[in-house]
């Protein structure tokens, strides 16, 4: 399916990482005509952020006005935009944004001249029941203490999305993998290269998928251009370990790798005491029993439907660890 390059493409969370990409490749691929919704002040800093092909429009889902004008504007809209924390206390606000700003997304859509969605989920809203099966598109959800609050939040936006399309709109799911690329450091998955750089003594046992920053912005692309409509597409490189993802990343940054397995007795103690030191100075926790529970579990993802979707290749997982361990490292270096 052809789409002109001209039409109005809005992507929520435009300045996030991944969206940051997906406008990036979007203007490569000749679109002249994005534009950005974001929360206010978060243009800085980026390398399209005077490009004239590019509106910035201050804003927050979980409210109708301007979102309603930004998506009446749009001929296709690729919703990104979403809260991520592994801390409890952040339920409600994941539940505000993930959920109920997506149903704003799906339901101004259904109203106007929306053509497609592109909906960016993620692998945790696939939900995980504490095996070790190979999860697929197909996996049924089950209600677990495997799975995260934001993985929660994630899978009822997504009914949120299927709603929709029951309703008439248009539109195709993504759930990628961890994602893994440049950016923001301090921004949700990216945070694994500062704990690889500053040095871990011990590693976690679990293992997740991973998937280059890159790979995930093309396919969302070739997703929108496409004539799919109502399927969903995990996104993932490829599976692996988290001791292996420590050792590339530490080699990439030439710094120590971590080289003992964590026993579970110690995350157990490790993040009570976080808990207690949080309560007391109110300040964010490093860890908390979610992230101990999720990278201590072996989740694998099956691909095999995004490539064979228009013969899709993703990049070499051992290049894209070094290549951003070794951006990471440079930024660092910048800091001393």
């Amino acid at each position: 399916m052809n789409i002109s390059k001209d039409q109005r493409i809005l992507v929520t969370g435009g300045t996030g990482v991944l969206g940051a990409y997906i406008v990036r490749h979007l203007l490569e691929e000749g679109y002249s005509n994005i534009e950005i919704f974001t929360r206010k002040g978060k243009k800085s800093n980026l390398d399209f952020a005077n490009d004239a092909r590019v509106l910035f429009t201050d804003g927050d889902i979980t409210t109708l006005f301007p979102l309603t004008d930004c998506i009446e504007r749009a001929d296709y809209v690729i919703h990104t935009a979403a809260t991520v924390s592994f801390d409890p206390r952040d339920f409600k606000i994941m539940h505000e944004v993930n959920v109920e700003g997506t149903a704003n997304v799906m339901n101004i859509s259904s109203n106007s001249s929306v053509k497609k969605v592109i909906h960016v989920s993620s692998i945790a809203a696939l939900g995980r029941s504490g095996k070790t099966n190979l999860i697929s598109e197909s996996t049924t959800w089950v209600n677990s203490k495997y799975n995260s609050y934001y993985g929660i939040t994630k899978y009822l936006a997504e009914q949120e999305v299927w709603r929709s399309y029951h309703e008439g709109q248009s539109m195709a799911i993504v759930n990628p993998s961890l994602i893994l690329g440049d950016g923001d450091w301090n921004q949700s998955s990216l945070q694994i290269f500062k704990k690889a750089y500053d040095g871990l003594p011990y590693y976690p046992t679990g293992g997740t998928g991973i998937v280059d920053v890159k790979d995930v912005s093309r396919f969302i692309v070739q997703l929108l251009e496409s004539a799919v409509d109502g399927e969903r597409f995990i996104v993932s490189g490829g599976n692996i370990s988290y001791k292996d993802i420590f050792l590339k990343l530490a080699s990439g940054m030439d710094r120590k790798a971590p080289s003992k397995p964590a026993p579970k007795w110690m995350l157990s103690i490790l993040w009570r005491i976080e808990k207690i030191r949080c309560l007391l100075t109110r300040q964010r926790p490093i860890v908390t029993r979610e992230s101990v529970k999720s990278t201590a579990m072996h989740s694998n993802y099956d691909n095999s439907k995004s490539l064979g979707f228009n013969e899709f290749r993703y990049r070499e997982m051992d290049k894209t660890l070094l290549e951003y361990a070794g951006r990471y490292r440079e930024f660092r270096n910048e800091l001393k």
